[in-house]
């Protein structure tokens, strides 16, 4: 288990819990986990921008090896600070991926 403590979020979903560790605390625990082919399973929601600095990488190939359900965005003309550049279209996205999952 992490060294760090793990936050736990319960949804009105029963028995639904997601537990969120700080990936830079515990970077070795995570390098093994997903080296042994873990995936997480619980629907992860990726946004980012079209110009900032992650515009360069393959943003959805680095997150499909990790995440089995990735909804991802690209956010339009906006470069690193997606909520203060586009918020309307980032609460729009956050609101259907929260609407997908049902949790109102």
């Amino acid at each position: 288990m992490p060294r760090s403590t793990a936050s736990v979020w319960r949804t009105r979903k029963p028995a639904t819990v997601i537990r969120c560790h700080a990936l830079e605390d515990d970077a070795a625990y995570w390098k093994e986990w997903f080296v042994a082919g873990n995936k997480i399973s619980t629907p992860v929601c990726v946004l980012w921008s079209e110009r900032g600095p992650v515009a360069r990488y393959p943003v959805l190939k680095v997150w499909r090896t990790a995440v089995h359900d990735v909804r991802r965005a690209m956010i339009p003309r906006c470069a690193h600070y997606l909520q203060e550049e586009q918020p309307d279209l980032v609460v729009r996205h956050i609101l259907r991926f929260a609407k997908d999952l049902g949790i109102p």
